[in-house]
């Protein structure tokens, strides 16, 4: 009888660890995204500024160089850029919280 019920509780064990895996995953892929999408945007954002004030040849620099430059950056170091504004916070709860 307790065999039964430890198989049981290790199955929910398993069970517990893969949906809650699947769930950060759902999150960081959806970070990944929004964070990918918005930094694309803004340097689009940026070169459409710089050809309307005259600037022809910085906005197409910035259009066609430096928009996938920073995507294929943003795309690479996206899990480092992760990984430092996580501990940033945790210092920053942790700093106006005791000192």
């Amino acid at each position: 009888m307790k065999d039964k019920i430890k198989k049981i509780l290790e199955r929910i064990g398993q069970g517990i660890l893969i949906a809650g895996g699947l769930g950060a995953m759902g999150i960081y892929q959806i970070l990944h995204i929004i964070v990918v999408w918005g930094t694309g945007l803004s340097v689009v954002y940026l070169g459409i500024i710089r050809l309307l004030e005259g600037e022809i040849l910085w906005g197409l620099v910035v259009l066609f160089i430096g928009t996938p430059v920073v995507i294929g950056l943003l795309e690479f170091l996206f899990p480092f850029w992760l990984i430092l504004s996580i501990l940033w916070i945790i210092w920053t709860i942790i700093k106006t919280t005791f000192f």
